[in-house]
Formats: structure tokens, sequence, C-alpha cells
């Protein structure tokens, strides 16, 4: 039978809304999600269609879905994969590479068309949306499930930060991890960062390590304390606000790095390390080292445009941003600058999740995502893409070796991960709320510190 050919859509530009929909939308979730509304139903209400057309009844999993593994008597499709054509739904965030056309794309496109060519009758649809505003990912899928949940994917790639979200509303299933095969091949903050109430909630496909970088010869070996930074640091730039809601990376390696701890439960506050890195802060606002603009940079995409215009700085990056940035002067990268002067870095990670009910498409969505992650297909897109695999068997697979490789290597090997859960959530705010406090010069390094516990 021959391959049916891979469906790959981006967000249409159709302005003619459902008002029935969008009037029923916005009493229920406001501003937000009536202007989403509007791109979902111009955007999506057609495939929306077609899924209540082609859907078959969702059964209630009494049972984890399974895990990446096929069982060994897999024989080929049966004859209900055969009977009608199966339409496997999957979102991609744009770093992807699929709706540009480029290189990590291709590479994800022909693992994809070698699936279908493996599964005869299936059809593999991917919607590639936006990385950041509202009709990103994350609020897209939200959304959809308030407004037109039949056009919800099978499979989603998320930033882990949004799982526990999603597992809380219902939307992700979680999975058998122990059905997971090479387990062990994963970076360990890759793997604590799917986790949730005990449960696996994803499998990670690409993390980012956050450090330091500067062009400047006389910063040799960067400055690996703040007192050494403070000292002879021109200007220090990192994202002191935040976006999308998101945890602040640097802010929580910076806690880390200072004695602090983060968990899923939040735990209290460790207020010598908070009061000493809010210390920090005052001390390189009042001496010009941390600029005032830092307080606006809320991404690191941000902070590295501005540190590209100002190459006598030192600035904390993602891994992402050096691979995938085109300097005009030499690099150089160490670790963050930390309190003790030990390398911290906190890992950010995608992964994939699983949204379906349908146990035989929970199957199939599975095995897509093992084909994914084989070493020579998640290798190679991993490094077309300029994002660092999830796996150490996929980096071995990159043909670029050299310094800046085995860096990023030792930094994802002792990263910590970004807990989920609401408790850790609500502590990161407090924390960048305090940040920002002190940045801003509103509050003194003790208040910033004691409101915290919302003390007097």
């Amino acid at each position: 039978m021959a391959a049916m050919p891979l469906r790959r859509t981006v967000q249409s530009s159709d302005t003619r809304p459902n008002r029935a929909l969008l009037d029923w939308a916005l009493p229920y979730t406001g501003r937000w999600v009536w202007a989403l509304g509007l791109i979902l139903a111009a955007a999506l209400l057609p495939a929306a269609c077609r899924a209540r057309q082609n859907a078959a009844p969702t059964p209630t999993p009494t049972t984890p879905a399974p895990g990446l593994s096929v069982p060994a008597e897999d024989n080929g499709p049966s004859m209900a994969d055969t009977a009608q054509e199966q339409n496997l739904v999957v979102w991609l965030p744009a770093f992807s590479g699929i709706a540009a056309g480029a290189a990590a794309g291709d590479v994800l496109e022909t693992s994809i068309r070698q699936f279908e060519q493996t599964h005869p009758g299936v059809s593999v649809d991917i919607q590639v949306k936006a990385e950041g505003g509202i009709a990103a990912l994350w609020p897209f899928l939200r959304a959809a499930q308030a407004v037109a949940p039949a056009i919800l994917p099978d499979l989603a790639l998320i930033n882990t930060q949004q799982l526990w979200q999603g597992a809380d509303l219902g939307l992700f299933v979680a999975l058998d991890e122990t059905a997971i095969v090479g387990i062990d091949d994963f970076y360990p903050a890759a793997l604590a960062s799917v986790r949730y109430k005990n449960r696996l909630l994803g499998i990670p496909y690409t993390v980012d390590a956050v450090h330091a970088v500067y062009s400047q010869a006389e910063f040799s070996g960067a400055l690996p304390t703040w007192e050494t930074l403070l000292a002879e640091a021109p200007i220090y730039l990192f994202p002191g606000g935040s976006s999308d809601g998101s945890a602040n990376l640097h802010l929580l390696a910076q806690y880390l790095g200072a004695g602090g701890e983060v968990a899923e439960s939040g735990v209290e506050p460790d207020l010598e390390a908070v009061r000493a890195y809010f210390e920090f802060l005052s001390d390189g606002r009042l001496r010009g080292v941390i600029p005032p603009e830092v307080a606006d940079l809320g991404t690191f995409s941000a902070v590295y445009a501005q540190f590209q215009t100002d190459t006598g700085s030192l600035a904390a990056t993602l891994s992402s941003e050096v691979l995938g940035g085109a300097e005009s002067a030499p690099l150089r990268y160490a670790p963050l600058p930390t309190r003790s002067g030990q390398p911290t870095t906190v890992a950010d990670t995608w992964a994939f999740a699983l949204l379906t009910q349908d146990a035989d498409r929970q199957a199939l969505a599975l095995s897509l995502v093992a084909a994914l992650l084989e070493p020579d297909v998640q290798g190679a897109w991993s490094q077309f893409a300029d994002r660092l695999p999830s796996r150490r068997s996929a980096l071995a697979q990159w043909d670029q070796a050299g310094p800046y490789r085995s860096f990023l290597e030792q930094q994802i090997e002792s990263a910590a991960a970004v807990p989920n859960g609401r408790a850790f959530a609500d502590f990161a705010r407090r924390l960048q709320t305090g940040q920002l406090a002190v940045l801003r010069g509103e509050l003194t390094p003790d208040e910033a510190a004691r409101s915290l516990n919302n003390a007097p």
C-alpha cells in the first residue's frame, strides 16, 4: 500500500469566526479566551468537524497508557487499523522546524513518512503552533478544551512547566514508565521534569541549559562568584522579569547556587539564601553592574539580543540561543556566577504529552514517539534545530565535537529540573515578585526576603 502523505498545517489566517461559539466562550473565560477563540474558531473548526465524523468512542482507561515499547509479537497492523484511515493529530512548536521547511523539519518529516509506511492506513497530521503569545501551543490547548475539545490533538510537544496544569485539567494521560525502553539514557533533569504526583506525564524530547556567555578575553574563565562579578564585570545581563507565567530559570539557578532547595511541594523558602541573592541584586544595581533594563528583560531571547548590542557584558542565556546564534565576535561561555562559585544550572525541557483517551490511538502515538526518539533521528533533528536532545545516545550522534559540546554535556548532566505542581509555581512566583521589587528599588533585600513568608 502506498504511503499516505504527511499532513502539515499551520494556523489559518481566515478571519470568519463562528459567532455562536464565541458568544458562549466570552462570559465563560473572559477576554483572553475570547481573543484566542477567534483564532480557534477561524482556524480549527473545520478540523473539529472532521474529528467528529472520524472519531471513535473514547473509553476511559482503567490503567496507565502503554509506554514506548512495542510488543515483540506485533507483526503488523490489525484489521481495525486497515479498515479505515486513522488520522493521528500532533501539535508541535515552531522550533520543530517543520513549518519553516528547515533541515530540522525535514528530519522529522522523513521519520514520520517512514512511520506511515510501516503503519498502513495511518496518516499523521502535524499542526505547528507558536511558542509565545495568546496563540501559543499551551494557550491553544487550554482554550480548545473549553471551546472546541473535538480538535484537541492526540499528542503534543509541550514545555514541561505546563504539564502539571494540563494534568490537573484532565488533558494529559499518565504513562507507565516501566514500559519505556532505554529510560536510563535520558538526562536526569529531563526525566525529573515530567514527573508529577509520582506519575510520568510526558516523554522528554529536548532540553536547554542556562549558562553565561561573554566575549571579553579578560573574563578568562568568566566570573565564578558574585563577588568577582561585582568587582570586574561592567554589566551583567539576565532575565529579571518573567514571561507567560513561567518560572524564571536564572532566578531558580541562583537560588539553588545560594544554598536553597526546590521541590514539587514548594517547601518554605530558605530566607538566608534568598536574602543573600537579593543583596547581590541590590549591590549590583547600586554599582551599575546590573542595569535598570534587566527588570524589563522577560526572556533569554531578549537578554541575548541585548548582549549582541553590548558585547562587553556578561550575560545569562540558554544553550539554544548560542547554538542558533550568528556571533560577529568570538563567543566564550562559562557556568553562571554563583554565591559560592559552584556551577549551578537549571534545565528547560519540552516533552511529548499524550492527550487521546483511546487505547489504540495511545499505542499509535507512543509508537510515533519511539520512532522520533531513535538516536539517529533525535540526534540529527536536535543538531539542526540548535537544541540539546533529551538523551545521551542522541547527542552522541552530533558530528560537531569540541569544547562547547563537552561543556553543555557537563551542564545538562548536573542540571536541576523545574518541579511541577501548584505549590512550586506559587513559590517561584513569590521569588520572582521579590526579585523585581529589589531590582526596581521598591524593597530592600531584607524586606523582600521577609515578604516571601508574608512577614510584617
